[in-house]
């Protein structure tokens, strides 16, 4: 499955499509699916970034494997 790249810009109040972001804070990383890229990004949430800009950042992988570093 592919995943997309997001920066959290606002953090949501409720879990988005079954997303639980409690863990994350504005300016991490998080790695979702498409679904949930597209609706955070509608919503205001988040924006896309390049793997690479990942250097120095904490990740939240999806729910299945949720982590923060």
């Amino acid at each position: 499955m592919r995943y997309i790249h997001l920066r959290l810009i606002e953090k949501p109040s409720q879990p988005v499509l079954g997303l639980d972001l409690s863990r994350a804070a504005v300016g991490d990383i998080v790695v979702v699916t498409p679904t949930s890229a597209v609706r955070l990004i509608a919503e205001g949430y988040a924006v896309e970034v390049r793997p690479s800009q990942l250097v120095d950042s904490r990740v939240v992988y999806p729910p299945s494997r949720a982590t923060v570093l």
